[in-house]
């Protein structure tokens, strides 16, 4: 059987792994919206790149028929 004094101690130490998964979930949440934010961004910036590829495509075949 465990003593009172070793009850408190165990308890002690589940309260403060409690504590500590609270907080690292905590962290993980804000660690989530942070790359969600950052994989919007991405998309956005890879949107960008796409436009700007296709623009200078566009652009090197006008010139191409303004020199033939």
């Amino acid at each position: 059987r465990l003593s009172a004094n070793q009850i408190s101690k165990l308890s002690g130490e589940l309260n403060d792994y409690k504590s500590r998964i609270s907080s690292n979930d905590q962290e993980n949440d804000a660690l989530k919206k942070r790359m969600q934010k950052l994989l919007q961004e991405n998309s956005g910036l890879a949107e960008e790149v796409r436009n700007a590829q296709e623009n200078v495509r566009l652009s090197n075949a006008q010139q191409s028929k303004a020199f033939q």
